[in-house]
């Protein structure tokens, strides 16, 4: 494993800087994703360390991390399935959203309306929320991303925070 982080600290040392701010988060997510999804995907594959560098070419899991962390295009959840397809199917992550059609393509408007029709099936859920059950807003955010597929949690939990605590 310690060649495998080795490799990754490669790459990260090689990709351009925006700002040192990205880095930061940039080099943790990357490590999250090396030190807590990766071994797991691995060894469900019968990989090793000494296969790793067939497993997943190190700048196909930077494009990964990158749209999952910098962009609205994919969730934590979604990204794991987008690496175990890349892994299997030996394409870049870009190929493998695009064939899965996982790309977010909801518009706002349509998760408003969305968030309004939950909240309308849940009024206690919504007393509850404001009286200071916050844990509440997770259910919330499961109930409109199965409403409307495809569609980015990060952006739902904002909206959905927004409004119930205007």
């Amino acid at each position: 494993m310690e060649e495998f982080l080795n490799k990754v600290d490669n790459i990260l040392e090689k990709r351009y800087d925006i700002n040192r701010e990205y880095d930061l988060k940039f080099n943790k997510a990357a490590a999250n994703w090396c030190i807590n999804v990766i071994p797991h995907l691995m060894k469900e594959r019968g990989y090793n360390e000494e296969t790793i560098g067939k497993f997943i070419p190190f700048e196909r899991l930077r494009e990964l991390v990158a749209y999952v962390e910098f962009t609205n295009l994919l969730d934590f959840t979604t990204g794991k399935k987008v690496l175990a397809t890349m892994v299997d199917d030996d394409e870049d992550a870009w190929t493998v959203m695009t064939k899965m059609d996982l790309l977010f393509k909801a518009d706002t408007s349509d998760v408003e309306k969305t968030i309004d029709e939950v909240l309308g099936r849940f009024p206690d859920k919504v007393i509850a929320y404001k009286g200071g059950k916050k844990g509440l807003l997770g259910m919330m955010v499961g109930e409109v991303m199965r409403s409307i597929k495809g569609v980015n949690g990060k952006e739902v939990q904002e909206l959905l925070r927004n409004k119930l605590e205007s």
